[in-house]
């Protein structure tokens, strides 16, 4: 179980005193922290050739994922969220960094479109089963207060 607080998460990415850019680069220091240092906390936003690189704490990331490849391009494509427990048994798998082990993937909706992918990686076997919820309300938090992704 990871140390993530939901709250200070909501307090990083709502601060007054920094830009959007500034909170949500803190916000995913925290969760990357919370969830183990060899976690990796992103986004990847959604243009009309693929997704992109966007935000993102962690190691070296793929800047591009088309749509449909590994999990972020198929939940970009099936608009849904995706738990992975063991990114091994996938075979569409994308591996950017060889230490993930397991995944979770949330969908970014503005006005009613996806406009981003919210992607965590955890170098642990089933290492997110703890912080789906939370993660996912992040994931919908982001929605609501982004306009640039």
């Amino acid at each position: 179980m990871s140390n993530l607080d939901l709250s200070v998460v909501k307090s990083l990415l709502t601060a007054e005193e920094g830009d959007v850019r500034a909170n949500v680069l803190n916000a995913f220091s925290y969760i990357r922290l919370a969830l183990g240092e060899n976690s990796w906390v992103g986004l990847y936003r959604k243009e009309e050739d693929g997704l992109h690189l966007s935000y993102f704490s962690g190691s070296v990331a793929c800047l591009f994922i088309a749509f449909g490849r590994g999990v972020v391009g198929e939940s970009c494509v099936s608009g849904k969220e995706i738990y992975v427990p063991d990114v091994s048994t996938l075979k569409n798998y994308i591996a950017c960094d060889a230490k993930s082990k397991s995944e979770y993937v949330v969908p970014v909706i503005k006005d009613g479109e996806i406009k981003a992918i919210f992607d965590i990686d955890s170098d642990q076997l089933d290492g997110l089963k703890d912080d789906v919820s939370s993660l996912r309300e992040i994931g919908h938090l982001l929605g609501e207060l982004l306009n640039d992704f």
